[in-house]
């Protein structure tokens, strides 16, 4: 739980655990604050706080939890498993075209 937040739930209220009508253990690559909320760590996404989130390919691409899904620079879309624009695949990971360091 981020320091000076108030949340309101009628799910689960253990820290570390998650669910509505029972407490189910976190997941590994979740933070669960209590309620039914699944906040991913540096590694993993997830399209919101109720689904368990998943983990990345490359783990840089996801930075965990952000209020939002979001992804690392250079990469975008669900999972974050797609190149941004100006960005390109080489191997796993997504590079700037626009860096001149990465042509030698």
């Amino acid at each position: 739980r981020k320091e000076g937040q108030v949340y309101y739930s009628d799910g689960c209220m253990l820290e570390g655990y998650y669910g509505t009508d029972k407490c189910i253990r976190c997941p590994v690559g979740a933070i669960c604050p209590g309620g039914n909320r699944l906040w991913p760590v540096a590694g993993y996404w997830t399209p919101s706080e109720k689904t368990v989130p998943t983990q990345c390919t490359p783990a840089s691409a996801c930075p965990g939890y952000q209020n939002v899904p979001k992804c690392s620079a250079g990469y975008t879309n669900d999972y974050c498993a797609d190149c941004a624009e100006n960005y390109f695949r080489q191997s796993m990971y997504c590079l700037s075209c626009l860096d001149d360091s990465q042509s030698q």
